[in-house]
């Protein structure tokens, strides 16, 4: 991904950034919920209710009959995060391939990824509990799906570049795996639960990929296209050009989405917008 690219696709008004995309609403969600969840932590722990008791009450429980009396925590357990810095690694993680896959894939779509990814991680845990291989633990946190988000992107995207601080330009697909290996890393033994639940949200993920299909070719490179047009502007159609490649339309179409993206940030552009920008990019010579 270019760097121009790059500039343009993190820009926009505070409105875009907090609620424009799929991705910027899961991680409002989430953020909101954090804060809130602590302060009833911090109040109910005040009236000698518990440390944790607001978290316990939304936390998938380690027991089928205990979950059966709270049926909505294999929804709410994802917006439990148990401290701030793995609220931040897990939101990092999510910025980064939610905007990559919401290149190809729609806001919706996503968002029921996300869900998705997050409900199979839970059911997997439970299964678990079955066989109390985890009894009296709770799963909490949104890993299994961003696990889901993930690995569909890994699938779906697997040789696009993104540029990495100090390491350089490297493909998703390898920046992928090492997200996940970091998530599955099980140094002490006492995650068996959590790992359970990371496996469900790549089931899903993998799922999603394979159905949706790879994407071949992409390459992003919006800013050369643009450049190619003040430099060759009469110079764009060749001999023996088929229908799908670039042409005149696209360079104007790509210009009036790349402008809008300036003025009010990716999240502004519609779903037929986004897939229109993709499509056209696979066309790019």
């Amino acid at each position: 991904m270019t760097s121009g690219f790059s500039k343009r696709l993190f820009t926009g008004s505070i409105a875009s950034i907090v609620w424009g995309s799929a991705t910027a609403r899961i991680i409002t969600i989430n953020c909101i919920a954090f804060v809130i969840i602590t302060l009833l932590n911090l109040t109910l722990e005040g009236f000698g209710m518990g440390r944790a008791a607001a978290s316990c009450q939304l936390a998938l429980p380690a027991d089928v009959r205990m979950f059966a009396t709270r049926p909505w925590t294999l929804f709410t357990y994802t917006l439990v995060n148990t401290d701030l810095l793995r609220l931040l690694f897990n939101m990092l993680w999510l910025l980064c391939f939610g905007r990559l896959l919401s290149l190809p894939m729609s806001a919706s779509r996503l968002t029921w990824l996300y869900i998705a990814g997050g409900i199979s991680g839970g059911v997997l845990y439970l299964a678990g509990t079955i066989f109390d291989l985890w009894h009296g633990t709770w799963l909490m946190g949104p890993s299994a799906s961003i696990i889901a988000v993930t690995v569909a992107t890994a699938l779906m995207l697997p040789q696009l570049e993104i540029n990495m601080l100090i390491i350089g330009r490297v493909k998703v697909i390898w920046v992928a795996m090492c997200v996940l290996l970091i998530y599955f890393l099980d140094i002490d033994g006492q995650n068996l639960g959590g790992n359970a639940a990371h496996v469900g949200g790549a089931l899903t993920g993998i799922a999603v990929g394979l159905m949706r299909g790879r994407v071949p070719g992409l390459r992003l490179r919006f800013m050369e296209a643009s450049k190619k047009k003040q430099n060759q502007k009469k110079n764009i159609k060749t001999p023996n050009r088929s229908a799908k490649e670039f042409t005149e339309e696209d360079n104007r179409r790509l210009d009036a989405i790349l402008d809008k993206v300036k003025r009010a940030g990716y999240g502004a552009l519609s779903d037929a917008e986004k897939r229109e920008l993709f499509d056209i990019s696979g066309r790019i010579k």
